[in-house]
């Protein structure tokens, strides 16, 4: 794999303000559920209080698959 260095000052690392992308379709901090997806596709997190460090993940599909029961997370008003 080419380009995979990434060091982070310190562990755990929180994840989060990110961006998919799917072909030509591009969402902001969303992820869609249901997910199946084949085809380009590209996830880029930036890891909260690490400066601007971004973590990349790309691959030809992806599909994302729910576990247990959904519970209730926070209040959300756009």
């Amino acid at each position: 794999m080419q380009g995979w260095k990434v060091r982070f000052r310190s562990f755990p690392v929180d994840l989060s303000d990110g961006q998919i992308q799917m072909g030509q379709n591009i969402l902001d901090n969303e992820i869609p559920v249901p997910l199946h997806h084949k085809g380009a596709f590209e996830l880029r997190l930036k890891a909260m209080w690490q400066g601007q460090i971004v973590v990349s993940f790309k691959g030809s599909g992806a599909e994302l698959e729910l576990l247990g029961e959904p519970e209730y997370v926070e209040e959300f008003r756009p």
